[in-house]
């Protein structure tokens, strides 16, 4: 017996600051609820060190879970002072 098992692929999350205040930040692969909370600490990171201008790059996820989705959300509604 054999089982179709989905080819594992990493997913990573990368920050890169650009001039004082700008940073760009990026996932890769699937946006799970773990990548949601490491994109989170990246940009709480990020504003700690005095960046206000923000990229979120999202091209090459593949998908994204649901609670990945909210907890995006909520930090996206923090950046933007509706907590």
């Amino acid at each position: 017996m054999s089982a179709l098992v989905e080819p594992f692929h990493g997913s990573k999350i990368t920050r890169q600051t650009l001039g004082e205040c700008t940073c760009v930040i990026t996932a890769e692969g699937r946006f799970t609820s773990r990548m949601a909370l490491n994109f989170s600490r990246e940009l709480t990171d990020a504003r700690g060190e005095g960046c206000t201008d923000f990229v979120f790059d999202f091209a090459s996820v593949g998908s994204v879970d649901s609670i990945a989705a909210m907890i995006f959300c909520e930090q996206r509604l923090e950046l933007e002072g509706c907590a």
